[in-house]
């Protein structure tokens, strides 16, 4: 009901937004939400949710539960994601990056980077991968995934908020499987 006018920049798809950004209605939050929204609706349904890594794949649905925003041990993840042996962190980064606090807790966390809403169709169905084109994976304290010695780097179509510094280099060793 309030007011609108045409967002058309150069480094976001043209869209509408709001002449006054409130809490209800916020780009950020909205994306946010709905991205964390498609992600439950997908580890609801009966198919398998499949992250992929160069060298590596697991599936996000074989676990025992997860939740939307539950705390556990004093963190609060997007999505926790717990099975046998473990809880998984799954982190959306619109405009805040996870804190160093959640990262030095030393659980497994899967942060998804992205400020374009083309995203939710991307995410929608087939695997996650490190190669998508509107998002970008970071995989914190998978020690048996992410290698520091090697570097791959690939360009994506990542948010025009991230700095060159923010972004990281994510390397893989070859082989290697991980067991969830």
């Amino acid at each position: 009901g309030a007011q609108m006018m045409a967002k058309k920049g150069q480094m976001r798809e043209w869209h509408f937004g709001h002449h006054s950004i409130t809490e209800e209605c916020n780009h950020d939050s909205w994306l946010h939400k709905n991205i964390v929204d498609l992600l439950i609706a997908r580890l609801e349904s009966a198919r398998p949710l499949i992250v992929e890594c160069p060298n590596t794949s697991f599936d996000l649905s074989n676990n025992v539960s997860f939740a939307r925003e539950k705390e556990f041990e004093g963190f609060f993840p997007d999505i926790l994601i717990k099975n046998v042996n473990e809880a998984i962190f799954v982190e959306i980064r619109v405009t805040s990056p996870c804190s160093s606090e959640k990262i030095a807790s030393g659980y497994k966390i899967i942060e998804i980077i992205t400020s374009d809403s083309r995203v939710l169709d991307e995410l929608s169905s087939g695997n996650i991968h490190a190669k998508a084109e509107y998002y970008k994976l970071e995989f914190h304290n998978f020690d048996d995934v992410v290698n520091k010695d090697e570097t791959e780097t690939s360009r994506h179509n990542t948010p025009d908020i991230l700095s060159e510094e923010s972004e990281r280099n994510i390397s893989f060793p070859p082989g290697k499987k991980i067991d969830m």
